[in-house]
C-alpha cells in the first residue's frame, strides 16, 4: 500500500529512539479491514520518526510462514480452530508462544505495541505479558471481549458439571502455564490499552478487564493527496458510494438498497450508488435477500465488486456522498474519517464509536436499519440548497482537528516510552 506524506517530531534526541516489535494478526497487503491498514500507517510513521520496528503477524494470505525483511509472518492464523483436536490446540499454543520468545530474544524491543490478535493463539499474548517488557494494546476491534470468551483451547479449560474432570483441569493448570501455554481468559492481562474511541473504552472497563491505564486516541490519516477536493456541479446526477471490505448483515448494505429503491419509487431517478466490496462465502442467503432488492434498480445501484485500498481512496473524489449502515457498534470506522477527508458528507447510522466522528456539522444520521429515514436524509442532501457544500467543508475540517497523524503519532510514541498521563 502508498505511504504518502513523512511526519517528523521536532528535536527528537537519539536516546528518545525505541526499538518496538508490533504483533498482529493480519498486516499489508493481506488485510481484512481497517484494522491492519491502520496499523501499517502507524507504523510506518513510527519508521519514518527513526524507530526501529519490527512486526510480527500471522501467516493469513500466504503458503507457508516467512520472513519479509522487518515483517516476520510466522503465527498460525486459524479461523478454524474450533475444529482442531485438544492435542493440535496445545500445540498450537506452544509454537505460537516460543515463536514470540524466540522473536523477542531476536530483536530485543524496548516496548510491545499489541494490535488484533483476533484468531491468534493466546499464549502468543501470555508470551509478550510474561516478557517484562511494557506491553501497549491497540484496541479498535473487541477482540478482547467477543474472541477470547470462544476460542476453542481457552474453552476446554472452563469448569464443568464433572468435579473430577475440574480437579484434573487444576492438577494440569500449574504444569501447562509453567511450558508458558495460557489456559485461562484471566491470564490475558491488558494493563496498558489504547483505545481508538470513548465508545471501546467505556465497553471494555464496563465489561470488567483489568484495564489500569487507558487512552483514547482516534487515530490518524496519512495527508491527503494532493488534488483538489469534490466538487459538485448544479444539476449534475447524485453518486452516492457504499464500501465495506465485506457486505455483511452487520453492515447494513440491504439498508442502503432498501433506501435506493423508496427513492426510485418517489421520482428521484438522478441519484445513483455504487456498492464497493464482495458478499462473504458464508452470507449466500443475505446475498440473495439483496440482490432481489436490487434486481429492479439496475439503472440505479451498481456492484462494483471489492476494490484495493488505495483504489477506494482515490475514487472517493468521484462522489457525493458515503453511506455508512452498519447496525452493529465498530470502534471508529477507517471508511467514515477517510471520506470526509476528501470533502465527502457522511449520511450514516451512530452506532458505536461511528457516533463520535458523525457530527451534525459533517454528517447526517439515520437509526440503523431503517431505509426509510436514510432515504429521507438523501432527499434532503439533494433537495436542501447550500447542505451539501456546508457538510462537505464541516468534513475536511472535522477530519484535520480529530484526526491528524502527527498529534496520532505523538501521543503513541510518549504512551509506548511510558510517558503519556492516562486520558
Amino acid at each position: 500500500m502508498g505511504m504518502a506524506g513523512k511526519w517528523e517530531l521536532p528535536g527528537r534526541k537519539l536516546r528518545d529512539l525505541m526499538r518496538i516489535l508490533v504483533v498482529s494478526n493480519l498486516y499489508p497487503p493481506h488485510t481484512l479491514g481497517g484494522y491492519e491498514i491502520q496499523c501499517a500507517q502507524i507504523v510506518e510513521g513510527l519508521r519514518q520518526r527513526g524507530h526501529t520496528i519490527r512486526v510480527l503477524t500471522g501467516n493469513y494470505g500466504i503458503d507457508a510462514p516467512r520472513v519479509e525483511g522487518e515483517i516476520h509472518r510466522l503465527l498460525a492464523y486459524c479461523p478454524q480452530r474450533g475444529q482442531l483436536s485438544a492435542w493440535n490446540l496445545f500445540q498450537q499454543e506452544r509454537e505460537a508462544a516460543a515463536i514470540v520468545r524466540r522473536v523477542l530474544d531476536q530483536f530485543r524491543p524496548d516496548a510491545i505495541y499489541v494490535w488484533n490478535m483476533w484468531t491468534l493463539p493466546p499464549s502468543a499474548v501470555l508470551a509478550l505479558q510474561d516478557s517484562g517488557i511494557r506491553v501497549v494494546y491497540q484496541i479498535a476491534h473487541n477482540w478482547l471481549l467477543e474472541g477470547y470468551p470462544h476460542d476453542s483451547w481457552l474453552h476446554r479449560w472452563q469448569p464443568s458439571a464433572n468435579r473430577w474432570k475440574n480437579a484434573a483441569r487444576r492438577l494440569l493448570h500449574s504444569l501447562v502455564r509453567r511450558l508458558g501455554v495460557a489456559t485461562r481468559r484471566s491470564d490475558i492481562r491488558p494493563r496498558q490499552v489504547i483505545f481508538v474511541s470513548q465508545y471501546r473504552r467505556d465497553e471494555h472497563i464496563q465489561a470488567g478487564l483489568p484495564v489500569e491505564q487507558s487512552y483514547v486516541v482516534c487515530g490518524g490519516l496519512l495527508p491527503p493527496r494532493e488534488g483538489p477536493l469534490r466538487q459538485r456541479t448544479p444539476g449534475a446526477p447524485w453518486r452516492l458510494v457504499y464500501v465495506a471490505r465485506y457486505l455483511t448483515r452487520a453492515k447494513g448494505v440491504l439498508t442502503a438498497v432498501q433506501a435506493m429503491r423508496r427513492l426510485v419509487e418517489q421520482g428521484y431517478h438522478d441519484v445513483h450508488l455504487d456498492i464497493i466490496g464482495a458478499f462473504a462465502p458464508d452470507q449466500d442467503d443475505y446475498r440473495a435477500e439483496v440482490e432481489a432488492v436490487a434486481q429492479p434498480l439496475t439503472d440505479t445501484v451498481r456492484f462494483c465488486g471489492p476494490l484495493p485500498h488505495d483504489d477506494v481512496i482515490a475514487r472517493y473524489p468521484e462522489y457525493d456522498a458515503l453511506l455508512f449502515c452498519a447496525n452493529y457498534p465498530e470502534g471508529l470506522p477507517l471508511t467514515v474519517a477517510e471520506a470526509m477527508q476528501t470533502g465527502l458528507p457522511v449520511i450514516g447510522s451512530p452506532v458505536g464509536g461511528a457516533a463520535e466522528i458523525l457530527l451534525s456539522e459533517a454528517s447526517l444520521t439515520f437509526p440503523p436499519d431503517d431505509d426509510a429515514a436514510l432515504a429521507e436524509q438523501i432527499k434532503r442532501l439533494h433537495d436542501e440548497p447550500g447542505l451539501w457544500e456546508r457538510l462537505s467543508g464541516g468534513a475536511v475540517a472535522l477530519v484535520a482537528r480529530q484526526f491528524s497523524m502527527d498529534d496520532a503519532l505523538s501521543r503513541t510514541e510518549a504512551i509506548l516510552a511510558g510517558e503519556q498521563e492516562p486520558s
